[in-house]
């Protein structure tokens, strides 16, 4: 899917989903998706099994529950209200 200097919304339900582009806020609900991004100010997580890999992000707010926000870029500003979820850097070789 394409982000475009926008907000896009990813409500798909077991699937792996590749994002290009720069967005606004990136928004995944649903549950057991993964989400592959290039960069996103915010990352939005509200649903359950949910995995988002960003290179870049600026604020990252996490509901739901067992979900994991992995970004390579400096560490953003983290939300946490869920259950069981992790936001962390992606490791370094």
């Amino acid at each position: 899917m394409r982000c475009d200097n926008g907000p896009l919304l990813l409500s798909q339900r077991s699937e792996e989903v590749r994002v290009t582009g720069d967005c606004t806020t990136l928004t995944v609900t649903g549950a057991y998706t993964v989400a592959i991004a290039e960069y996103a100010d915010t990352v939005v997580i509200n649903g359950d099994g949910i995995e988002v890999y960003v290179r870049d992000v600026n604020r990252v707010v996490v509901s739901g529950s067992y979900s994991t926000v992995v970004w390579a870029g400096r560490t953003p500003i983290i939300e946490d209200t869920g259950s069981g979820t992790e936001a962390r850097p992606a490791e370094s070789d």
